[in-house]
């Protein structure tokens, strides 16, 4: 088997879908703007180097305690926000399997992984009854990691992310690509631009 991998937020999807469900819950449900503080507290925590990626991020999601059926909200959220959703190749049926590898929420992605036509979702394990992490933040290295071992050793033909923070990922691949504003560069040619080039595409 050959595959591609993706990236989620700012590659397939145009934004951060996990900060974009929240707003949908805080417009539907404003009480949860009674967890901002717990929220602001462990990014902050995070932001400052008290706290790892992964607490950091159980905090940003305790909103979820707030919310009655998860499911349903995650339901109304794509069908409000599926226009976001767009592949940085060409519209038609993948040739190769499609793995998309996100730290966005496992919940909030699987719902939608057979409208992606992804032959596997990889993302952060989420309790969404208590926002708390049960799997490590699926960011960076640890994307690699989950890949191997839920994946296998196979061959990775492309790779997409709109990140160098998805390096790692990138180095699987035999082509990789850096997605901007829906503009796709090979990682080759996005290096060798300067810093300014980079904020300008």
């Amino acid at each position: 088997m050959e595959v591609q991998l993706f990236d989620f937020d700012f590659t397939i999807y145009s934004g951060d879908s996990s900060l974009d469900f929240y707003l949908y819950c805080l417009r539907r449900k404003p009480q949860i703007i009674r967890f901002l503080p717990e929220q602001a507290w462990h990014w902050a925590g995070y932001m400052l180097g008290v706290e790892g990626r992964t607490k950091g991020r159980s905090g940003q999601y305790s909103f979820l305690r707030g919310i009655d059926d998860v499911d349903r909200s995650v339901a109304g959220f794509w069908h409000k926000n599926w226009h976001k959703v767009r592949f940085p190749t060409i519209d038609k049926p993948p040739t190769k399997a499609r793995v998309i590898i996100s730290a966005s929420p496992e919940f909030l992605l699987a719902s939608i992984a057979k409208r992606l036509q992804a032959h596997q979702i990889i993302a952060t394990r989420i309790d969404k009854r208590s926002g708390q992490l049960i799997s490590k933040d699926c960011y960076g290295v640890e994307k690699v990691a989950r890949f191997r071992a839920e994946v296998g050793d196979v061959k990775v033909r492309e790779a997409y992310s709109d990140s160098l923070s998805d390096l790692p990922m990138l180095q699987l691949a035999d082509k990789a690509y850096i997605v901007k504003h829906h503009k796709v560069l090979p990682l080759k040619q996005y290096l060798s631009l300067s810093p300014l080039r980079r904020l300008l595409i």
